[in-house]
């Protein structure tokens, strides 16, 4: 399987995207991006002072990391070849409202929230 690196530049495009879509629906919360060994690559408190939603958030992206399912405010990160390069969580709203901003954000920068089949690699 190919090895590919998960950039900050490409991590802090989906955490832009991910804030400017709950921007636009009036909400707020915490993105993390992390690789698929668990390493942090980018995140940010986006308008709550809660310091857990943070917590969640990289929680969430820890677990869509590791496993091949969206995980509840996460989604796992691939590229349009099918390779697994990360996960990305959300947290302030309801697990499926965060997947949803995610999901989008992640697509919008150009990758894939959900586990390709053969038939969508490109």
């Amino acid at each position: 399987m190919d090895t590919v690196h998960f950039s900050r530049k490409d991590a802090e495009k989906i955490v832009d995207s991910a804030i400017a879509i709950a921007d636009t629906l009036g909400m707020t919360g915490s993105v993390v991006i992390v690789d698929t060994n668990d390493n942090f690559i980018y995140g940010i408190l986006n308008g709550y002072e809660s310091p857990m939603t943070y917590a969640i958030a990289a929680n969430n992206a820890a677990l869509s990391g590791h496993i091949d399912a969206p995980f509840p405010g996460g989604c796992p990160i691939y590229t349009k070849k099918g390779v697994h390069i990360g996960g990305a969580g959300f947290s302030e709203q309801a697990g499926v409202v965060n997947k949803r901003i995610m999901s989008e954000a992640i697509e919008a920068c150009g990758f894939l929230s959900y586990i390709p089949t053969t038939e969508n690699i490109s």
